[in-house]
Formats: C-alpha cells, sequence, structure tokens
C-alpha cells in the first residue's frame, strides 16, 4: 500500500483533476473522498456526473476514524462534563471552564497529555506554569478516558482498525495538518492506496502553511515522484489573482466585478447585506460571515421571510426560559435579596399555584419585613418562595451532577408547571450533558450549567435551497456566483493571536502546532481561497463606524482598496457608501418612556452644583434599581463608575451612540492610539526586534486615519522613542518580559471578577511584577494609593494573579507611555496591596451595590 499521487495547485485545476480521476473508480471499487469540510463534499459530488455509487465522502477526518474505527459509538465529550473533569483534576470552579476548554482543544488537535508533558519537561529552565499545567493534564485525561473512552480524537489517535472497507482513500483540500491528523494518515498508508489534493504547492507564494505537511507527505511510502503540479495550464480566476496581487502588494488593475459597499453596523449593516441579496439567485449566493455577526446576518434572513440554508440558532442563556434559570440558581450569590426575587417573577416563568407578580411580593415584603436571606424569603408565605428555599436547603455539599440536576430539575417542574418549553428539558437539562460519575460541589455544577446554556437552541428550520452562511473555512473550495464577504475590519481578519502563559512558542514549536509567526500569512491565503470562490461578483461589505459610532478602520489586507488619498487605486473596485440610511420618519407615542425625565435629567446635569444642590433636583442620578447589575465586574467597569457617572449611564444604560465630534486629528483617536501602542510595545518586548520595524508594521492604517502622511510619521517617530526609552528603563530595573495580554478569572470580595493583565515582567529572583500599560497623560499624584484614588486594575490584577498563577507576585506597576515619547512609572509593592485588602474589598462591595441599586449621584459617593 501506497501514496498513489500527489495532486497540487489551486481549486480550478484541483476540481478539473478531481474529475479525471473520479472517472477510474469503479462502482464496486469502494472509495472514500475525505474532505476538508462538509461545503467541498457537496461541492465535489455536485461536479460528478451520474451516480455516485461507490463513493463515500467523509467531511473531516475525525469522521472518517469514526468509520474505520472498531467502536461502535463515538461521542464528544460535552463541555459541562469536561468542566467537572477539570475540577476533578485540581482546578477552582472558577478555573475550571477556562482549562477545560485549553485542553480540549490540545486533544482535538492530536496532542494528548503525555506528549504535552515530555514536551513541558524538555524545555530548561522549567516553566512553573507550564509544568502545572503538564501535570494537571495527565490527570485530567486519566479522568476523562475513564467517564468518555471513545471519542472523535481518540479513534483518530488509535488509527485505522477496518481500513480494508476501502481500497482507495482520497484526501481533498488538506493542507496544514495537524500532528494527529499526520499519526493517522501515515497508519493508514500502511494498509490502503491514498491520493492527495491540496491547493497550495512548493514554490507557491504561500507554502510556509503547507511546508509541514508536505514534507511529511514526501516521506510516506511509494512518494517518489508522485508530485505532480495541476495548474500548470489553468491560471488562476480573475478575482483570485486579483486578491493574490493585492495581498502580496502587487501591481493592480481595475476589477469591476469586485465591489467595496461601505456601512454602519448593527441593523444598518446587517440591512445593508439584504439590499446586496435581492434580485439575486439564493442557491448560487454565499455570505462569509462568522461568530455573532452571522447569527445576526440569519436572524435578519429569517425575519425578512429570505430562505436560509442554516437553521437559525440561539444560546439557551440569551432567551428569557434560559435566562431564567441561571438567575434562579444564582440567587444564592445574592443572599436571597427580595429585588432579585421581583426580578425572577418579573420573567412571568413561575406559575405555580398562588405566584404573585412583582409588585404584590413588594408589598409583602414590606409587610413582613422578609428584605433577604433565605428565612425572609420563606417569611413572605408564598408557595413558590417555599419551594426556592427548599432547593437550597436541600443542595449537598458535594453530589455527582446528575444528582444536582435532578432536583434542580424538580424545582423547575413544580416552579414552572405549563410556561418552560420543553426543549429546556430536552436539549439543555439533559442528563448525558452531565454524566461525571465523580462528586463536585455545587459551584462546579453552576459553571456546568452555565455552559449548558451555552448550547444552541434551534429557533428556525434551514432551507436547503436558501442562501449560504458560511465562514471563510468553510467556503473553501466552492464556487458560488456571487459571494459577499464580511469581517474585513482591523482587528477582525487577521485575526489576534492570544498568548497563553499554558502554551508558550516555545511549547508550540516542541509540539508541532502552528506558530503564530505564520498566523498573518495563513489568513491571508485564506482570504485569496475566499475571493477564488466567486465565479461572477464579489462584494465587500466593510464597516466603517461601530455600534457606539466610533470610527473602525479597515483591515490591512484590504489596504490598496481603501487608500483614498489615491486617485489611482481609489478606482480599483466599484464603489458605494451605504454608511448613512435614508432616513426614516419615526412615530413616537405622546408620552414615551423616560424621555421627559431623561431630558429633565440632562438639564439638572448642567447646572448642577454638588455644593449647593437644590432639594427638588428628582433627577439627579438616583434612578433606583433593577437597571444595571454586572455579572462578572472589571476593573474598568467599576473606575469608568467612578470617573463620571453620566457618562456611565450614558453608555452602559442608555446605550446611547455618539459619532466622534472631530474625525479629523493630528493623532489616533484614543481608542486607535491605546490598541496601537499596546500593540507595538507587546511585540517589541515579545519577539525582540526593533521598535522602529514594528511600529511602521503595525501602523500601516495610520495615513488614512490622518489623511497625511507627515501626521503619521510624526506620530511613528514619537512611539518608537518612547518604547525605546520603556525598553531602557526595564533593563535598568532589571525586568524581564515574560507575557502579554493574560485574561484571568476569579472572584474579588464575593463577586465574579475577570481581568486582562496587560504586561508580566519576571525579577531577577525569580517573581512577577504585573504592570497595566496607560496611554493617557501622566496624573499629577506621587503616591499611589488604590483605595484613596479609586483606582481597580492593580489590585484586580494582583488579586486575579494570585488566584490562577502559582509565582507570587513581589510589585505592580501603572506605565505611562506618554505623547511626548517619555515613559512614567508608578509603583506599588505586594505588602501594600495586602495592607489594604480588607478596604479594597469594601470599596468594591459598595460600589457594586450602588450601581445594582441605580445609585448614579453627579457628586462623589
Amino acid at each position: 500500500m501506497k501514496l498513489r499521487a500527489v495532486y497540487l495547485g489551486h481549486w480550478r485545476s484541483l476540481e478539473k483533476k478531481w474529475l479525471e480521476e473520479s472517472g477510474h473508480f469503479s462502482a464496486d471499487e469502494n472509495t472514500a473522498v475525505v474532505t476538508a469540510g462538509q461545503q467541498q463534499s457537496e461541492r465535489l459530488a455536485s461536479l460528478l456526473p451520474g451516480t455516485t455509487a461507490g463513493i463515500r465522502f467523509f467531511p473531516g477526518i475525525p469522521k472518517f476514524a469514526e468509520a474505520v474505527s472498531n467502536s461502535i459509538s463515538v461521542s464528544a465529550v460535552p463541555e459541562p462534563s469536561a468542566v467537572a473533569l477539570a475540577f476533578l483534576a485540581g482546578y477552582s470552579a472558577v478555573s475550571a471552564p477556562s482549562a477545560a476548554g485549553f485542553f480540549e482543544k490540545l486533544l482535538d488537535n492530536g496532542i494528548n497529555a503525555e506528549q504535552f508533558h515530555l514536551s513541558a519537561m524538555s524545555i530548561k529552565p522549567l516553566d512553573n506554569e507550564v509544568t502545572r499545567t503538564a501535570n494537571l493534564f495527565l490527570q485530567y485525561e486519566k479522568l476523562r478516558n475513564t467517564d468518555f473512552p471513545c471519542t472523535p480524537d481518540s479513534v483518530v489517535r488509535k488509527g485505522p482498525y477496518d481500513s480494508h472497507r476501502y481500497r482507495t482513500v482520497v484526501f481533498y483540500g488538506f493542507y496544514d495538518l495537524n500532528p494527529g491528523q499526520r499519526r493517522f494518515i501515515k497508519r493508514l498508508c500502511a494498509v490502503t492506496d491514498l491520493i492527495w489534493f491540496s491547493p497550495v504547492h512548493r514554490s507557491s507564494q504561500w507554502s510556509s502553511s503547507f511546508k509541514r505537511t508536505l514534507d511529511f507527505l514526501e516521506k510516506l511510502p511509494g512518494s517518489e515522484n508522485r508530485f505532480s503540479r495541476t495548474d500548470l495550464n489553468i491560471s488562476l480566476s480573475e478575482k483570485a489573482q486579483f486578491a493574490e496581487n493585492m495581498l502580496l502588494r502587487k501591481a493592480l488593475v481595475r476589477n469591476n466585478s469586485v465591489h467595496l459597499i461601505t456601512c454602519g453596523s448593527g441593523t444598518a449593516f446587517t440591512s445593508a447585506v439584504v439590499r446586496q441579496i435581492e434580485g439575486l439567485s439564493l442557491e448560487e449566493t454565499a455570505v462569509v460571515a462568522s461568530g455573532e455577526e452571522a447569527e445576526k446576518i440569519k436572524a435578519e434572513l429569517y425575519s425578512r421571510s429570505i430562505p436560509c440554508s442554516a437553521d437559525l440558532m440561539f444560546k439557551a442563556c440569551h432567551l428569557p426560559c434560559g435566562a431564567f434559570v441561571k438567575k434562579l440558581v444564582a440567587l444564592g450569590d445574592t443572599s436571597f435579596h427580595n429585588t432579585e426575587i421581583k426580578k425572577l417573577l418579573s420573567y412571568g416563568m413561575i406559575t405555580a399555584e398562588g405566584a404573585p407578580g412583582p409588585s404584590e411580593y413588594a408589598a409583602r415584603v414590606v409587610e413582613t419585613g422578609g428584605r433577604f436571606g433565605i428565612e425572609g424569603l420563606r417569611a413572605t408565605g408564598f408557595s413558590f418562595a417555599g419551594y426556592i428555599a427548599d432547593f437550597f436547603t436541600k443542595l449537598p455539599e458535594t453530589d455527582d451532577p446528575k444528582g444536582y440536576l435532578r432536583l434542580l430539575t424538580e424545582t423547575l417542574r413544580t416552579l414552572c408547571p405549563d410556561s418552560l418549553p420543553e426543549y429546556i428539558f430536552d436539549q439543555i437539562l439533559k442528563e448525558d450533558l452531565f454524566s461525571v460519575k465523580e462528586k463536585v460541589v455545587y459551584p462546579v455544577f453552576r459553571q456546568m450549567l452555565d455552559m449548558a446554556l451555552e448550547q444552541p437552541v434551534k429557533a428556525a428550520e434551514k432551507n436547503r435551497n436558501g442562501i449560504r452562511i458560511v465562514s471563510p473555512e468553510q467556503i473553501r473550495g466552492c464556487s458560488y456566483r456571487t459571494v459577499i464577504l464580511t469581517g474585513l475590519e482591523e482587528g477582525r481578519f487577521p485575526g489576534k493571536t492570544a498568548n497563553d502563559p499554558r502554551l508558550p512558542v516555545r511549547m508550540k514549536n516542541l509540539l508541532q502546532l502552528s506558530s503564530p509567526d505564520n498566523r498573518e500569512q495563513e489568513d491571508a491565503f485564506l482570504l485569496r481561497q475566499v475571493f477564488e470562490s466567486a465565479q461572477e461578483k464579489l462584494i465587500i461589505l466593510l464597516k466603517t463606524v461601530d455600534e457606539k459610532g466610533n470610527a473602525v478602520s479597515p483591515s490591512h489586507f484590504i489596504a490598496p482598496l481603501t487608500a483614498e488619498s489615491s486617485r489611482e487605486v481609489y478606482s480599483l473596485v466599484t464603489r458605494e457608501d451605504n454608511t448613512v440610511l435614508p432616513s426614516e420618519t419615526l412615530i413616537f407615542p405622546e408620552d414615551p418612556p423616560f424621555l421627559s425625565s431623561s431630558l429633565a435629567s440632562l438639564k439638572e446635569h448642567i447646572s448642577y452644583d454638588p455644593e449647593n444642590p437644590r432639594r427638588d433636583q428628582k433627577h439627579s442620578g438616583v434612578i433606583g434599581p433593577g437597571f444595571y447589575d454586572p455579572q462578572v465586574i472589571s476593573a474598568t467597569t467599576l473606575e469608568n463608575y467612578h470617573r463620571n457617572r453620566f457618562s456611565f449611564m450614558e453608555k452602559k444604560l442608555w446605550k446611547v451612540q455618539e459619532p466622534e465630534s472631530f474625525p479629523v486629528r493630528s493623532e489616533p483617536d484614543s481608542l486607535n492610539r491605546g490598541s496601537m501602542i499596546h500593540n507595538c510595545v507587546e511585540t517589541v518586548l515579545a519577539t525582540g526586534r526593533a521598535p522602529a520595524d514594528v511600529v511602521a508594521e503595525l501602523s500601516r492604517s495610520l495615513e488614512i486615519m490622518l489623511g497625511s502622511s507627515a501626521l503619521a510619521d510624526i506620530w511613528r517617530a514619537s512611539t518608537v522613542k518612547g518604547i525605546e526609552a520603556l525598553q531602557k528603563e526595564l533593563d535598568e530595573r532589571k525586568l524581564c518580559y515574560r507575557d502579554s495580554e493574560i485574561s484571568l478569572r476569579g472572584t474579588i470580595a464575593g463577586y465574579a471578577a475577570a481581568g486582562r493583565i496587560d504586561l508580566i515582567f519576571t525579577t531577577e529572583a525569580g517573581s512577577l511584577v504585573l504592570a497595566d500599560l496607560k496611554t493617557g497623560r501622566e496624573p499629577s499624584w506621587r503616591t499611589l494609593n488604590p483605595v484613596k484614588l479609586k483606582l481597580f486594575q492593580l489590585p484586580f490584577y494582583y488579586e486575579l494573579a494570585k488566584q490562577n498563577l502559582d509565582i507570587p507576585v513581589t510589585e505592580c506597576l501603572y506605565i505611562y507611555l506618554q505623547s511626548s515619547g517619555n515613559p512614567a512609572f508608578r509603583e506599588i509593592a505586594a505588602e501594600r496591596l495586602e495592607e489594604q485588602q480588607n478596604d479594597f474589598h469594601q470599596l468594591v462591595t459598595d460600589t457594586v451595590k450602588a450601581m445594582k441599586n441605580g445609585m448614579f449621584p453627579m457628586e462623589k459617593l
């Protein structure tokens, strides 16, 4: 058995070669075709003339591995169960979801715990965080194999069992195999013949994305002289060649089939998508979008009765019934406060006999005095209150997840006998998602339930003949008459690479995982393939403002198409501006809710004198409870509340969207400036590259933003000077860069908290120093007292680091990198933070309670 042939070329040439090869497959010769996705399988099947007897398509290697394994049933580990396994392996209830996701991703990439542990032990000097992760991974996989012995990653790892079922196996569309996939194919090649189709070749501009896999194929048995190019006599499509020239910064000529349309965000964006679809053949049109954006587009299509080939899905927690369940199980965190019970009643889900409305319950609370506490809840005398109290008093200290689930299900059946939809019980609260045999504590069950409520629920059935909503990865190798491409804004494409202290670059290289150094080139090649999928017309839908009205820059991938300063470049594609929608007449009721009180509040805000307030100023910011309830607190939210409460209400409560007052400026706006400086500093410290090179590379859109290359050069020079001065200061302090942009979760003052540490340094003694990088002006204060100054960032960092990292923290810093280019440091020792911990916790508690109770006065609390 051997590698029979390897065909390399762009998609058009591969399809032609596929048709030639498929003509040699006979109906009695079982052939398996393994593609890089469902869409590719459908595309290849549609190209075959007549019947596809004797050929079976498999979307993805795991599906094929399952077919040739000796396992009766293969099932993935449910995400809620993975959380429980991470807790049992040694993580806290708060850290378990993150750890479970990290381990499952490694296993999907073919990296098991033993390989990870061996690689971690080979790093010199040993990295404490990586070593700890490796040890916990061993325990996690041991528990996982006990409860879930047969998973998709395990059948790939074990290799083929019944491979003789297929005399020939065709792999189509793969060009960057992970380690587990390479091992599987090596074993498969020993027992059957393989034919390989890949859209990139050794001499391609994009070959770095394929090098590791190509080297692997050249070492397979029978690979000698089996490699051939399919694109020597077939040129790239017009749009694919246009994209390649654009991405490689080659000369471009006008292409009338590529359209660039600018638009706003939110409903303006989804309406723009619908306008482009009008008049097109739905079956021959694809919209390229991913994540939340794709779901919004689908919701818009369904609301307008436009057929869509994908089901309309909503996360259960975003539906009233899911939000109700989530709030119910969290009542214990709120001490059963009467305001939380009223919110629970306001969902209208509690239909048990004698259940009151929110106002009736509030009146009973006044009568009985049961404002909070489980006994206060019982004191109201309502039967539903007794059911809730019984649920929490019956909770055992530890139990298996199914035990907690059964108790919750019984309570919900009693509280909501006819109001909760059955899919909550059949899809979200089903025992299969909580199938871990060992006992856990209730907070872990809460985390598992939160994960289950993240599961999508089908809201509407798909129409196979409708328009396709696909991701960039899914559209590779497909072909549509019209393609509408979204997501080409800066920071989204190419995507950002998150630094994870559990998997540093050295570990990625040892495990032969994709390197972050190749991320941008891989995304560029992916974009080239998206352009290639459009037969006649490609429409780029580009947002110019976000939902808050702030300016959004385009991806530097399409910079040649958006350079307004060059008329020549400006005319490369057909342009249209839909940022401003046609005006519509809005019908207001005679007394719109909150309008008069909001206007009165605004008037009083302008004339408010905190030193001499008038008694009649009832709209001075105290609006009552129920308007804002942070589920997870962050330092930024708390600081914004204390800095300017009126601005806080504008953004968090009223959701006011304001365009920028001065679109023309001599330097980037604060948001873009901060983003660019953070990226530049982190890249320089992480890679050791020259600041001038990094700043020039990461600020390529600056001329478009400022409208002047002279202003852009001035800003770059100042930024380079500042980063060089920062490097010098760090050297003098003998601080060694360790990591950046580390997201941590934990609890602070009893509240769920999250934070992202800008920079982490290591001292000569091996301890950690945490830093928050600021790009505004240097403050006037000289002594750093977080409680007195109401500064939350560094205390948040310190406490979250203590909960998540094993290495002690000795100091925290504010680093101010100003426009002048000179950095300023403000530091506080860990001992000082420990001394102020009780005062800081009290400040956090007072602030969160004030926000929940609707206390937004203009004077300081």
